[in-house]
């Protein structure tokens, strides 16, 4: 490829914070609008909302038999899926986010759809809201829900910078379990998530993160093979079977190979600091992360097939595919 980090793009991620950082590589350039990105949820810098929003809206309307149904957002970010999706449906919404300014961009998306109401709302990560955390009296209090929504937001529920040993398969399952338990008969346990082995971004994470501990390294690996057995592979069917003996689990998963773009590869690298290395807190961007991932690129981008797109309202710029899961699961009365 032959290219350099522009120096724009080092200083300018060099004076962010973390937040700022996010803020930076998701919204400004991954998520950048299209003139129809309202309608079909598809961004100049990415496929993957118009390449899960259809099965979302198919598991929204076979829902919306109920008269106004009950929808928990967990990890609910600024608000594209309402004003995308669930504006289309009548409902009530409660959310779940720990960054108080993208809760507030929710909230405010919210109230643009005149038949969707707020219900409740929490800022803080789901974790703090199982049982026996200091918050448990939030979730257990909340309705029973037709359908818990959870996109891209699994990928904090195991730290893999922990130098301690982790069990990802007990993080994932408490997960799964919680929110499969405040489901009412019926109701759908949306998930979406990006694949991290064998893709360009979770290789280019996994290998910064070897770089700095190789402990870190292996945890990562570890949580994606978690998130294949249990999720892509439909592992968690019979656990959640066991722990819930009433109910019938309905399990169903695809692969859809969604594609991200960018203009440069400063672009494509940015997008790397998101997913599996995701942090959104106040602490100074490390600008070493973008070199690696940059640098990543420039070495193995060939191998992943990162190329020029030819043709189309996209020429020119730069593609790399970053398949995701769509994972569905329904909780079934028993005959």
């Amino acid at each position: 490829m032959n290219q350099i980090i522009t120096r724009e793009t080092l200083r300018k991620f060099s004076q962010m914070s973390n937040a700022e950082a996010y803020v930076e590589a998701f919204h400004r350039r991954l998520m950048r609008p299209l003139p129809e990105s309202y309608t079909t949820g598809e961004y100049w810098g990415s496929t993957s909302r118009a390449d899960f929003y259809p099965c979302l809206r198919e598991s929204l309307t076979e829902l919306s038999l109920k008269k106004g149904i009950k929808v928990l957002d967990v990890g609910a970010g600024s608000g594209e899926m309402i004003d995308h999706v669930l504006r289309d449906f009548t409902a009530v919404i409660s959310a779940v986010e720990p960054n108080p300014l993208m809760l507030r961009s929710y909230l405010e998306a919210l109230n643009r759809h005149p038949k969707l109401k707020v219900n409740e709302t929490y800022q803080g990560t789901i974790q703090s809201l199982y049982e026996g955390q200091p918050e448990e009296a939030w979730l257990k209090n909340l309705q029973h829900q037709d359908m818990v929504l959870a996109s891209h937001m699994i990928y904090g529920l195991t730290s893999s910078t922990s130098k301690i040993d982790i069990n990802p398969h007990e993080d994932l399952m408490t997960f799964l379990s919680a929110m499969y338990e405040k489901l009412d008969v019926d109701g759908i346990l949306f998930i979406v998530y990006t694949v991290g082995e064998n893709t360009v971004f979770g290789e280019s994470a996994a290998h910064y993160l070897g770089q700095v501990n190789g402990i870190f390294e292996r945890n990562v690996r570890q949580i994606w093979k978690v998130r294949a057995d249990l999720l892509e592979h439909a592992g968690a069917r019979i656990r959640l079977e066991e722990r819930f003996p009433n109910y019938n689990c309905r399990f169903s998963t695809r692969r859809v190979d969604s594609s991200v773009y960018g203009d440069t590869v400063d672009d494509i690298a940015s997008y790397c600091i998101l997913g599996e290395l995701t942090q959104i807190d106040g602490n100074p961007f490390d600008i070493n992360r973008m070199r690696h991932h940059f640098e990543f690129l420039e070495v193995h981008g060939k191998e992943f097939n990162l190329r020029k797109v030819i043709g189309g309202n996209r020429d020119g710029m730069l593609t790399v595919s970053s398949p995701q899961v769509i994972c569905k699961i329904k909780k079934c009365s028993k005959p």
